[in-house]
């Protein structure tokens, strides 16, 4: 998927070895295919400086990126559909 992400990303795509905590997913993805997506979604005019953490009240979020958070979902989506057999 990393090249799909590629075509709609506004920054290098690259893979981590980022820490999630709690996070259930890669127990998920054992039994089911599957990705885990961060986006860099900090409003430019907060760059560098302390931001309130996702799921709390604070949090804020540059609404374009939303935009390429969609595109991104989406075109995985289509090219997984695509090679599974599924719509073309």
């Amino acid at each position: 998927m990393i090249p799909v992400l590629q075509q709609v990303s506004t920054t290098p795509v690259r893979i981590d070895n980022g820490t999630y905590g709690a996070d259930d997913f890669a127990e998920y993805a054992r039994q089911i295919p599957g990705i885990f997506m961060r986006m860099g979604v900090t409003p430019p005019a907060l760059e560098g400086k302390a931001v309130w953490p996702t799921h709390s009240p604070g949090f804020l979020v540059d609404d374009p990126s939303l935009a390429v958070g969609i595109r991104a979902l989406s075109r995985m989506t289509l090219s997984y559909m695509g090679a599974a057999g599924g719509a073309k």
